[in-house]
């Protein structure tokens, strides 16, 4: 996830403070989930990595990216991301800061060129593992009825080229039946 815009916007300190506020309200989250995920933070970057392909690593991901959207919005930083499938390789041992995959390329590449809202969208390679190759997952983690409260929704959405039609995050039903918080934040973000 990315908000390489927020950074521009403010000074070094504003930037620094409001995303050590922001990885201090979603520590308790990622801690729930640490065998299951390993998130890191650089620059204008926080990624989340799962450990494997199995429901509960993607129960991770979803619940550990709708946090960190909705504490996000709420710290008034506008961020946007990708989530991809596929081979990567995470080396935090001995010192080591190794991440290394294409899924990780394709992940900033669209959040960064293409993605032109604050969400999460879910990139081909994800809705090909999902969709295709595992649709029992995506059933479970997807079995509301009501699609306010699904964790995964297909929207329009809009991107460099116009608007097509994505798999995205279901983040901003964290935020309940509360549509004027939400309003609230959201106009508080894109007015600054």
């Amino acid at each position: 996830m990315g908000f390489k815009d927020f950074m521009l916007r403010k000074t070094h300190e504003e930037a620094f403070n409001k995303l050590k506020s922001l990885m201090e309200k979603t520590k308790n989250q990622m801690n729930i989930y640490k065998t299951l995920i390993h998130c890191v933070n650089f620059s204008d970057s926080i990624v989340v990595f799962s450990r494997d392909n199995s429901l509960n690593s993607l129960r991770a991901i979803i619940d550990s990216a709708k946090n960190l959207m909705v504490k996000a919005m709420q710290n008034e930083i506008p961020i946007k991301g990708a989530v991809a499938y596929g081979e990567i390789s995470v080396d935090v041992n001995d010192g080591n800061q190794i991440f290394c995959g294409q899924p990780i390329i394709d992940a900033f590449l669209f959040q960064d060129l293409q993605l032109y809202y604050y969400g999460v969208v879910f990139l081909h390679s994800f809705e090909d593992f999902i969709i295709k190759g595992n649709k029992n997952m995506y059933d479970d983690i997807n079995n509301e009825k009501d699609i306010h409260k699904k964790s995964i929704i297909e929207i329009e959405t809009p991107i460099k080229v116009g608007i097509v039609n994505h798999l995205n995050l279901n983040w901003f039903s964290n935020f309940s039946d509360d549509n004027h918080q939400f309003s609230k934040i959201i106009g508080s973000i894109l007015v600054k």
